[in-house]
């Protein structure tokens, strides 16, 4: 119950009008305000970057708009700590399970996944930093 009053609050910071979604690139400030085992607990960028690393949230469903569900977030969420508890011992749900094929209806119009998100986002930096390093302006020129 306390993980779930924390995930609720911690949602609706990035959902203030509770649309159920937020957007895709939140997901990292969404775990870092999140408690754990759900999420890091503070501003740790590695930490976060590493439990983003997860297949259970890579694989995390991204709408054509961008925006990840809050049923999918914190389902994902869940089935990291369940592997987590129960390792090989762990079993997805059978397709043919009433829940399971909810799931895949709910998903329908998600093109990506979180982890395209943040290749994607990860790809354009390095296109910025390169094309700096070209012109030879440094960073620091910025500050």
């Amino acid at each position: 119950p306390d993980d779930l009053d924390d995930f609720t609050k911690s949602w609706s910071q990035f959902d203030p009008s509770a649309t159920c979604y937020i957007k895709a690139g939140d997901m990292k400030r969404l775990l870092m305000e999140l408690k754990p085992p759900l999420g890091v607990g503070r501003r740790d960028l590695k930490e976060a970057d590493e439990m983003l690393d997860d297949p259970c949230l890579k694989n995390l469903p991204v709408d054509e708009n961008g925006m990840v569900d809050i049923l999918h977030a914190a389902t994902s969420l869940a089935k990291r700590l369940a592997v987590q508890k129960q390792g090989l011992n762990f079993h997805d749900l059978e397709d043919d399970h009433p829940l399971q094929q909810r799931f895949s209806t709910d998903s329908s119009n998600c093109t990506r996944t979180l982890n395209d998100v943040y290749v994607e986002r990860s790809k354009k930096k390095l296109r910025v930093l390169r094309a700096l390093v070209r012109t030879k302006i440094k960073p620091e020129d910025f500050s």
